[in-house]
């Protein structure tokens, strides 16, 4: 693990791998080891990957106060600079797209091409309802809120092919390990996502993934965010919103096939 300071957070984060950059920016209520520890075996033969904690998740500390886009793409920005990366491949998932894009719109230097995976441009009246019950769940009921995480985030089939002692472990898991705190503080600010205006601003390469049974971010929104910039080319996974769990392949063939679609970086 290594650290960097930046504003009123000390922001962790990981380096693995040797090869071109590779930024991996985890969802809500999620880290840059629970996101995406499980694809590294795959990813570190081929790339130098980037896992950095944003403040309210991992072992990112930092003061408290109410979370902002901007100051979280700050803090994955300051992790890039550490490493000195020239340009990275970055992979923004959930609300790790909403930082992602906000990432590439000020800093486009550190970016390469970006491949958003189940992000929104802004919530809906539907997501407000959602948030709020996941807030109220994580203040009275946390077994059944790791139910719901569960329940929305994989896809019918995929559930259902869990034997229920695996569905109770999973269950647990999430009640133990996950920072419910901070997650809090996460959803807060997905409350407040809009990154309409930067995502017009965008111009690297781009390409939006959405997950076609998503229940947490409906496809629909995915598509909406692509609409929003100039020549993003959109595809969709057959899973859940929590994609890199239910088919870690799939999400590994597409960024396999935006990575080969890129130009050749001038910058190396």
């Amino acid at each position: 693990m290594h650290y960097i300071e930046c504003g009123d957070a000390r922001v962790a984060y990981r380096v693995d791998g040797q090869g071109p950059g590779l930024l991996l920016i985890s969802g809500t209520g999620g880290d840059g080891d629970s996101n995406w520890g499980h694809l590294l075996d795959a990813l570190t033969p081929a790339w130098t990957v980037l896992r950095p904690d944003y403040a309210g998740a991992g072992a990112t500390r930092d003061s408290g106060a109410p979370l902002t886009l901007a100051g979280l793409a700050s803090q994955v920005a300051a992790a890039v600079d550490a490493c000195r990366i020239s340009r990275c491949v970055v992979v923004g998932y959930s609300l790790g797209a909403a930082i992602a894009t906000v990432l590439a719109d000020r800093r486009p230097d550190l970016v390469r091409g970006l491949l958003l995976v189940g992000g929104f441009a802004r919530g809906d009246a539907r997501q407000t309802m959602m948030l709020a019950l996941w807030e109220k769940l994580i203040a009275t009921d946390r077994d059944a809120m790791a139910s719901l995480v569960m329940i929305n985030g994989f896809s019918p089939a995929f559930l259902a092919r869990m034997s229920s002692a695996e569905q109770r472990a999973m269950q647990r898991q999430i009640v133990e390990f996950n920072d419910w705190e901070g997650m809090l503080r996460q959803i807060e600010l997905g409350a407040r996502v809009d990154v309409r205006d930067a995502a017009s601003r965008l111009r690297v390469p781009t390409r939006v993934v959405g997950c076609r049974q998503d229940q947490v971010v409906p496809a629909a929104q995915a598509m909406a965010l692509a609409a929003l910039i100039r020549d993003a080319r959109y595809a969709e996974i057959d899973t859940g919103h929590l994609t890199m769990f239910e088919d870690p392949a799939a999400l590994l063939a597409q960024l396999q096939a935006f990575a080969a679609a890129l130009p050749d970086d001038p910058a190396r």
